[in-house]
């Protein structure tokens, strides 16, 4: 089993959803990326944990709830001070960011559900827009507890 095995169909469905003018990245695509280099618009899929919800463990059973962000990157500096122009361009791609994702389970685990998330944000004229996610797997093992 690989436990991050989500990642690259979750990839896959945001690529289509969101078109090819807004690339998709995962934490190593952005790995050594500098902060004012980074392509955008862009989004970023990145795993940010889990939580055991259910399981049985000398039955070798387990449901994993794991939590995914995608985070809308966008670049623009027209009226800075309000940011009204780069959130402008942020909430279309946010728009296909769920349209593509809530409800829609990806093989082996359940519907991506919305989360909470922390707050948008500015960054050396970067804008954005974190969107949570989260889905459950169930995952089971062969080995068990021996009496």
């Amino acid at each position: 089993m690989d436990f991050l095995e989500l990642e690259a169909p979750i990839k896959a469905r945001l690529e289509a959803g969101v078109g090819e003018s807004v690339k998709v990245f995962t934490a190593p695509d952005l790995d050594g990326v500098a902060a004012g280099n980074r392509p955008a618009p862009a989004v970023d899929l990145l795993y940010r944990g889990y939580r055991p919800k259910d399981g049985n463990a000398a039955g070798g059973f387990a449901v994993i709830e794991q939590t995914w962000w995608t985070v809308i990157a966008v670049r623009n500096r027209r009226h800075v001070a309000s940011g009204n122009a780069a959130r402008a361009e942020a909430g279309p791609i946010a728009g296909a960011v769920i349209k593509s994702l809530l409800g829609w389970a990806p093989t082996g685990a359940k519907a991506m559900a919305i989360a909470p998330a922390p707050q948008a944000g500015y960054d050396a004229g970067y804008f954005y827009l974190p969107i949570a996610w989260t889905t459950q797997l169930n995952v089971r093992t062969d080995a068990c507890a021996s009496s």
